[in-house]
């Protein structure tokens, strides 16, 4: 598994960064394959929101997922992806993928961006980690330094037993 530093060296690179910039503008905050979206799932529920429960960890990339009632799965959208492509989409869209029954390893990588102007909930600040991406950090809030392993802030979202992808 990559360390915390190597995953934010990718994220927070350049390259990385410009493609959200057109979106966000200039003040940027990194928030903590083949897949299905539902479209218009980011607007719906808890204002977007779902509830998760537990799944059999050995069958799924996740030990969660969003709860059946919350799912409309009839309505997913293929997404297909080439070798090194990616999806750029709200964080609250649901999305997914049947099982990977090859040998052949699928990974998913989501990256959080958010305006600098959003400000991060108090209630989850001991189990979210912020990082300056680009810009100025214009709330003054507090925000990791990415060549810091924070490996605390996991374990405490497994203590609360957070449930969330």
């Amino acid at each position: 598994m990559p360390s915390l530093w190597s995953y934010n060296e990718w994220a927070l690179a350049p390259e990385v960064v410009d493609l959200v910039e057109p979106f966000l503008g200039p003040d940027i905050i990194l928030f903590s394959t083949h897949f299905n979206v539902i479209p218009r799932s980011h607007n719906t529920g808890k204002m977007g929101f779902s509830d998760y429960e537990d799944v059999d960890a050995t069958k799924s990339v996740f030990d969660t997922e969003i709860i059946p009632t919350q799912r409309k799965d009839e309505l997913a959208v293929p997404c297909k992806l080439q070798p090194n492509h990616c999806s750029l989409h709200d964080a609250r869209t649901q999305h997914g993928s049947p099982p990977n029954t090859s040998d052949i390893r699928r990974c998913g990588w989501t990256l959080r961006f958010i305006p600098a102007t959003s400000r991060l909930n108090p209630e989850y600040t001991d189990r979210q980690l912020m990082y300056l991406a680009r810009g100025h950090n214009v709330l003054d809030q507090d925000l990791a330094d990415p060549s810091k392993n924070y490996a605390h802030v996991i374990e405490e979202r497994k203590r609360q037993g957070f449930k969330a992808h």
